[in-house]
């Protein structure tokens, strides 16, 4: 729905279209995102209540400006 962005200059921002930011964890050790026009997916770890997404694989599709994509991916890439 929104997310804090750690430059408090910026503040929260408020996600448009929600549904376009998912990020799947999988039973089998894998997860699945969307950051707006890409898709991508890896392996994930979960010890007690830390949580590491490992690098994995994703679509490298031009979003349009107006696109969060860049700072969810951000946001994932620090978990």
């Amino acid at each position: 729905q929104d997310f804090q962005s750690s430059d408090d200059a910026i503040g929260t921002t408020t996600v448009l279209n929600p549904e376009n930011y998912t990020l799947k964890l999988n039973d089998d050790g894998t997860y699945n995102f969307r950051a707006d026009c890409n898709v991508g997916s890896g392996m994930y770890t979960l010890d007690g209540e830390s949580l590491t997404l490992l690098p994995g694989f994703m679509t490298l599709a031009f979003c349009p400006d107006q696109s969060l994509a860049d700072a969810y991916l951000q946001h994932l890439a620090s978990v």
